[in-house]
């Protein structure tokens, strides 16, 4: 199996001058123990074939090592593939004009410290641990980024620079703040999303809700958000129609597989109908390998690659007329 990633890679020299070295020892150990034999110094031809039988048996213990590993990750790579196939499109059954505030049914709880990643195929946020988080003074929030209007923009006027290499900057209400260390010749890209102008949190007794709001801030200078600042109060408001509300999926059938998924659902509050959902999987291919490599992170593989849980919220429930 690595030797296929080398390859995809372009790195199949590696094997291939592994190999060679292999060999070269090889022969090498096995002329030094004939000179031994001949010279009848049968001790050191005897010590000497002690690295020789390492050379064959630490391959032999990689190989089933690696025997080991594929008889976990193929049938786990099985179940995720297929989950990505049937499970991991949008269902969006309408969508809505003119929203201008949303209600969370549910939020992680607050998170002062960056996310540690949990060593256990059973943790329930493992398939999006950061989505649905609110957010203190150290990191980023679910409830901020539902507010937040995102634009791009890129020092380097070069045309032929691609999306990947653009910055971007957040602002509310259409107003963008021009940061004072911008570049000259900074072009600036079409507005990408346009955030909603309040979130209510549903409280933990199912009654109470918090709103939040947001305003642009150029004293605002530290992180996270800067140029923003939110503000939250008790609210007897009436409350947003549609709300949105997440799942951790915890099938213990797929956990063994350290298999995860979350499926994010919008809903119609009035009706209770369901009008947008989808559903995010992961597959931890180091089965909780530690050391350089986090669990649920360095390993990871996603589906939809490319998409994000908050995709699903703003094609469903479209805000930009409130700009």
């Amino acid at each position: 199996m690595m030797d296929a990633k080398l390859a995809a890679l372009g790195l199949g020299w590696i094997t291939s001058t592994i190999g060679i070295i292999f060999w070269v020892l090889v022969i090498g150990l096995l002329f030094v123990i004939v000179r031994f034999i001949r010279r009848k110094d049968y001790l050191l031809a005897a010590v000497t074939c002690v690295p020789l039988a390492a050379l064959f048996v630490l391959p032999v213990m990689s190989y089933i090592k690696q025997r080991e590993y594929l008889a976990k990750y193929e049938p786990a790579k099985a179940i995720f593939d297929k989950l990505c196939r049937e499970q991991s499109a949008p269902i969006i059954k309408r969508t809505v004009e003119d929203v201008e505030g949303v209600l969370l049914l549910k939020v992680r709880p607050l998170s002062e410290h960056r996310l540690r990643y949990v060593n256990d195929p059973h943790w329930p946020e493992a398939a999006w641990p950061d989505f649905g988080r609110l957010s203190s003074g150290k990191s980023q929030g679910y409830v901020e980024d539902l507010m937040l209007d995102w634009t791009w923009r890129r020092f380097d006027p070069d045309p032929r620079e691609t999306p990947q290499h653009w910055q971007g900057i957040l602002s509310v209400g259409g107003q963008t703040w021009e940061d004072p260390n911008a570049q000259a010749g900074e072009t600036r890209a079409k507005k990408a999303i346009s955030g909603f102008k309040y979130v209510d949190v549903l409280g933990n007794d199912g009654v109470g809700r918090t709103r939040f709001t947001a305003r642009n801030d150029k004293e605002k200078t530290d992180s996270p958000y800067r140029g923003v600042a939110f503000n939250s109060i008790p609210t007897n408001e009436p409350a947003p129609r549609y709300g949105v509300i997440f799942e951790d999926n915890l099938d213990p059938d797929l956990r063994k597989h350290w298999i995860a998924g979350m499926t994010i659902k919008v809903i119609d509050t009035n009706s209770k109908e369901v009008i947008g959902q989808r559903t995010f999987w992961i597959l931890d291919t180091g089965f909780g390998a530690t050391g350089q490599f986090g669990p649920w992170s360095t390993n990871a593989k996603r589906c939809p690659r490319l998409s994000d849980p908050m995709g699903l919220i703003y094609s469903t429930l479209k805000t930009n007329s409130r700009k």
